[in-house]
């Protein structure tokens, strides 16, 4: 915000209201969002990375480069999310571009050095999606709020109801009636952004056609709070610009004093209304309650038919059910198991096999393939038998990151040399 502004009071308000956001807060102690709430932290990033190259230096196309490769590491959807965002900032912004075959091609330069930045994620990714259906996360009916009731739940700045929150509701009102300080264009565009994304999480959006489309990928309309937060913390941050005067000061204070006692009476308050139903973690049950977790997503798209398998622990020998011993830890999972057959028989496990799968039975290695219930089968021999199953790496995961790692110190050497002397020369 400073970079934009230049304004010290304008950036530390910007930076409390958007830190203490209610949605932020709601997606660390409600939701436990853990990917999303981190993923905040870069959305100012790329707020500045293209106000650069839409308005100001489009020579730091690497700070929107930046910002977005930190997202791709943290959280998937929202890049999709920021991705449509950038895309609306350039249709609707392009007419008014100054030098736009340079800005474009500055846009054009930060997309191609994401990607080779990314690629030690996104090559991994796509080769398991490629190699098999995978039960993805499920697509949700998107329905926006009544109005009212967004009114309602922001008021009573209740956590559980992801909105926007008391304050940025009352940034709103204060913003409008300050719109003078909205001096430039961009600034005007930030705040009716922000105003948008409000109102698309209700009921006066017209979500019912996007349903079984892309768009369902949503999964909640009130992710879209995400962004709306950070428009609306910014043109709000801009009713505090200094003032010779002490009034302006504690204004500021007391701004600051507020946004922390609002913030800790909701924490208490969701604290109480969850005390019945929370599930606390701590070093001693994490374990079991991952163990007990029945989530689908990423599975392989056949085992999702048969639940079971996986929860139950069922195994098959050449389709007759067994009772093996087995154990498991963070990095492998062993079976025990006796072919009383004098011949090689199918063993069914109830795990699931992705790429990069290592099989040993016996400690020789062997090959692994999916059974008809979408899990892992092997090929044991006669008498005893130890199957260990592990992962490792696939060569093509190998090289991308090898790929990612010179092109990060390229990216660094660009930085550090280029840009540096970029500086120098433009300052003398």
């Amino acid at each position: 915000m400073y970079s934009i502004k230049k304004n010290i009071n304008v950036a530390l308000v910007f930076s409390i209201l958007y830190s203490f956001s209610a949605y932020r807060t709601a997606d660390i102690f409600q939701r436990a969002a853990l990917g999303e709430a981190v993923s905040f932290v870069f959305l100012p990033i790329i707020l500045l990375g293209c106000y650069e190259l839409c308005i100001g230096n489009y020579k730091k196309w690497y700070i929107l480069t930046i910002g977005m490769t930190l997202l791709v590491y943290t959280h998937l959807l929202s890049v999709a999310m920021a991705a449509v965002f950038i895309a609306i900032v350039i249709l609707s912004t392009f007419y008014f571009w100054k030098e736009k075959l340079l800005r474009l091609y500055s846009f054009f330069l930060s997309t191609i050095t994401t990607v080779f930045l990314s690629s030690a994620f996104l090559i991994p990714f796509l080769e398991q999606q490629l190699a098999q259906d995978l039960k993805m996360p499920t697509w949700r009916e998107l329905n926006g709020r009544p109005l009212g009731n967004l009114v309602n739940d922001i008021l009573n700045n209740d956590l559980s109801s992801y909105t926007i929150g008391l304050l940025l509701f009352f940034g709103i009102i204060i913003t409008i009636l300050n719109n003078h300080l909205l001096i430039y264009n961009y600034d005007k565009f930030i705040f009716g952004l922000g105003i948008i994304l409000l109102l698309c999480t209700t009921d006066i959006f017209p979500w019912k056609p996007l349903i079984n489309t892309f768009v369902s990928n949503l999964q909640f309309v009130w992710r879209l709070n995400a962004f709306a937060s950070l428009f609306l913390a910014y043109s709000f941050s801009l009713c505090f610009k200094p003032n010779k005067n002490d009034y302006k000061i504690r204004s500021i204070v007391s701004m600051f004093l507020f946004i922390i006692v609002l913030h800790n009476s909701s924490i208490i308050n969701l604290n109480n209304k969850n005390e019945d139903t929370a599930v606390f973690l701590n070093s001693h049950n994490i374990v079991e309650k991952a163990k007990t977790s029945n989530s689908k997503d990423y599975a392989t798209l056949k085992s999702v038919t048969y639940p079971e398998l996986i929860e139950n622990n069922i195994f098959y020998l050449n389709d007759k059910i067994i009772e093996p011993d087995f154990y498991y830890n963070d990095d492998h999972y062993i079976v025990q198991l006796e072919n009383n057959s004098s011949v090689n028989q199918d063993l069914k496990i109830p795990v699931y096999r992705y790429l990069g799968q290592q099989v040993r039975v016996n400690n020789e290695k062997t090959n692994s393939r999916h059974s008809e219930f979408g899990t892992t089968e092997v090929t044991v021999p006669p008498g005893g038998s130890t199957v260990k199953i592990y992962y490792k790496y696939t060569n093509l995961a190998i090289l991308s990151r090898y790929f990612t790692g010179v092109w990060v110190a390229l990216f660094i050497f660009y930085l550090g040399v280029v840009q540096n002397k970029k500086i120098k020369r433009e300052s003398q």
